[in-house]
């Protein structure tokens, strides 16, 4: 299976709307959560699907 994967750091209300747009769950309570600055890690297939979302920033 080929995939994408990218690394990204913006302000927590422009990750959540990009997450969102590839999954719904990722909304207002998932903003709520994060802790600023964060760096996700988003993963997605050839028809931009999302695989995985991970946080990177400890």
């Amino acid at each position: 299976m080929k995939r994408r994967e990218g690394c990204f750091h913006e302000p927590g209300s422009a990750y959540t709307v990009i997450t969102e747009n590839y999954d719904p769950a990722y909304g207002f309570e998932f903003w709520e959560s994060t802790t600023m600055p964060d760096i996700y890690r988003l993963d997605l297939d050839i028809d931009h699907q999302m695989l995985r979302i991970a946080r990177m920033w400890q």
